[in-house]
């Protein structure tokens, strides 16, 4: 287990109403957060600078009424940006599906966060 991955599950901990796990839980629900590794690059493209991740943390909303799940994402994402603010530069955050079987999706956030070096 990395240490950025770490500190993004703390930081979803800090949220209300988000769980925070290493990777999508066995059986998903709404609340769960979890990272994904995007991508590593040197900061400035020099070999010399520290190595630089990219994660997608993903949190999911509760599948159905569309009015409660824009409701539960809107009163999500400012939340979820700044907790994340503090593992690394938040790029984005967008409403997203996230596939959680071979057939059916559920409706998530996902916050892009380029992870400062630990």
């Amino acid at each position: 287990m990395s240490a950025t991955r770490q500190a993004i599950v703390d930081a979803l901990d800090t949220v209300t109403g988000v769980t925070g796990h290493l990777s999508i839980p066995d059986t998903p629900a709404a609340g769960d957060g979890w990272p994904v590794w995007e991508s590593g690059a040197f900061r400035f493209g020099k070999l010399t600078q520290p190595i630089v991740h990219t994660y997608s943390a993903f949190v999911l909303l509760p599948a159905g009424y569309t009015p409660d799940v824009v409701d539960a994402g809107d009163s999500l994402v400012e939340q979820l940006m700044h907790a994340l603010n503090k593992v690394g530069t938040v790029d984005v955050a967008e409403p997203v599906l996230v596939p959680v079987d071979n057939t059916s999706t559920m409706p998530a956030i996902r916050v892009r966060v380029a992870a400062d070096p630990i």
